[in-house]
């Protein structure tokens, strides 16, 4: 039997309320080359139940389980390693995608011969009974920068461009791979709980020699309370603590790669791995909702459990943003009171 084409890979975690839209998604697709690797991560629900007894006896389809909670980064690892297809793609399992979404991804990364191919639109939803092929009721969202586009080929600049300014999108089902570029270059997620898509956007965007962005949509990205971004922001900051010292250490393990491009001076590597530990550092600790003193007490913590670099240096890392937020917290307290204060004056002189 010949490899599929595309290989999908969809980690499962407590959605049975959602697990069969997701996967008749993907079988109502116009491509069907392809194979579906469903990991269960140990689920307390009956998402492993559900899909085995509605879907184990297509061919296509694999699913395992893991024999304990391993999160959804290193789930997603496992099926990248048993997955056989020549391009891969990651799919969250509470979402869903429209017909011709995999048809969409293949001619663009056959026709661009691009190691990753991302799309620039997906659709939102709170809608969480929505089913297939019928009408969906949720709103177009356009990523930050929906230009169509190949990447610019200087690594210094496509990050620049790209991440710090731009800001594309790093989630994992916004792009197709090729399967031999991440095994050629080792590319995998991250042991950490909290933003692995964005270092595995990082290692992407490190070794792949061309990139392109696509004007299409067709994914659902379905939000509803259950979600980790939906936790509270004490608990979003207690991951990204944890998740921090693996992060840096897979930022390291990235720039000190002999396969990463060869035109890198010293210079250029030293800037993109500090730039880098910023961004991936503003973007796993969340302290929105977080009050100074808790900062001050947080940023003590992080030091301490940091195992890859000096403290000194990580200290350095997190003024820079420590104080951002700290001024954009306090302005907008001020506003707050400000415009309290005007609407009771309004309504007292009314």
């Amino acid at each position: 039997m010949s490899s599929p084409a595309i290989s999908i890979v969809i980690p499962m975690y407590n959605v049975e309320k959602f697990i069969d839209t997701c996967i008749d998604s993907i079988l109502k697709q116009t491509f069907q080359n392809f194979e579906l690797i469903l990991i269960d991560d140990h689920s307390t629900d009956r998402t492993f139940e559900i899909a085995f007894q509605k879907y184990s006896t297509d061919p296509r389809i694999k699913i395992l389980q893991n024999s304990r909670r391993l999160h959804c980064d290193i789930t997603r690892s496992i099926g990248l390693a048993r997955a056989c297809g020549e391009y891969i793609y990651f799919m969250d399992a509470d979402d869903a995608i429209l017909p011709n979404v995999l048809e969409t991804f293949y001619q663009a990364i056959k026709n661009s011969d691009a190691e990753v191919v991302l799309m620039n639109t997906c659709f939102t939803t709170e809608n969480q009974k929505f089913k297939l092929p019928m009408k969906i009721e949720c709103a177009q969202r356009i990523f930050n920068d929906p230009t169509p586009r190949f990447f610019d080929q200087d690594i210094t600049q496509r990050f620049n461009h790209e991440l710090f300014e731009r800001g594309c999108n790093w989630e994992p089902w916004t792009r197709i791979q090729r399967r031999d570029f991440l095994i050629n270059n080792g590319i995998t997620f991250p042991d950490t709980l909290r933003t692995g898509d964005l270092l595995f956007h990082l290692a992407e965007l490190c070794f792949a020699k061309k990139i392109q962005v696509i004007n299409a949509f067709g994914y659902i990205w379905r939000q509803h309370p259950n979600q980790t971004i939906k936790l509270p922001a004490e608990e979003l900051l207690k991951l990204g603590i944890q998740s921090f010292p693996a992060g840096l250490k897979y930022i390291r393990e990235i720039f000190e790669s002999d396969n990463l491009l060869s035109t890198l001076s010293a210079e250029k590597k030293y800037y993109l791995e500090l730039q880098s530990m910023i961004f991936y550092l503003t973007k796993s600790i969340n302290l929105k909702g977080i009050e100074t003193l808790q900062m001050r007490s947080i940023v003590q913590e992080m030091v301490l459990k940091s195992d890859v670099c000096a403290p000194e240096f990580v200290m350095s890392l997190f003024n820079i943003f420590l104080t951002q937020t700290i001024l954009i917290n306090e302005q907008n307290k001020k506003l707050k009171t400000l415009s309290a204060e005007v609407e009771s004056k309004s309504k007292t002189e009314s």
